[in-house]
């Protein structure tokens, strides 16, 4: 979660030039919300180490969206990133650019709007994806988008990326 009412030192926002200020991603009541236009730009970033072990988790307030709906990402370069969001079509939506392949592929899960939790867990040998809607007691695992981890998965210089492109404000908490 976020504590205070400001990013600490380990967060950077990274918004389109193209928005229009006072869009940047804000802390307001141990939450971080941010706005801004249509199909631009507004994300939350920290460098990790992807080496290891590790599972990222985030609520996101969000409204059903398409592309530029919220996400949780874990971002190597340019062509090697893996992304939860929520939702694509009404589905929870994995997409994974390998350096040669990008791949998506949408959860059986329904997005029934409201907050929405995402996880994306890496173990030893798999990537693996989560969701839950608001009011569920438990995530579920969408085991079809479940991907095997290969060597650059395990590199360890990453960025966490959270983040929105919609024309509205979007919520997350839990980081």
């Amino acid at each position: 979660t976020f504590d205070g009412s400001i990013l600490d030192l380990r967060w950077t926002n990274d918004n389109s030039p193209s928005n229009p200020s006072g869009s940047e991603i804000a802390i307001v009541s141990d939450q971080a919300v941010g706005g801004g236009k249509e199909n631009l730009y507004n994300h939350l970033q920290p460098s990790i180490n992807a080496s290891g072990n590790f599972a990222v988790q985030i609520d996101a307030a969000v409204e059903q969206a398409q592309d530029w709906g919220a996400s949780l990402m874990v971002y190597w370069d340019t062509t090697h990133f893996i992304v939860l969001k929520a939702p694509k079509n009404n589905r929870f939506r994995a997409e994974v650019y390998d350096g040669s392949t990008f791949t998506t592929m949408n959860s059986s899960v329904t997005y029934t709007g409201g907050l929405a939790t995402m996880r994306i867990e890496f173990a030893n040998d798999k990537v693996k994806f989560y969701g839950k809607n608001q009011g569920d007691a438990v995530l579920t695992h969408f085991s079809g988008l479940d991907i095997v981890r290969d060597t650059w998965t395990k590199q360890p210089t990453a960025l966490l990326i959270i983040g929105k492109g919609r024309q509205d404000v979007l919520t997350y908490t839990n980081p």
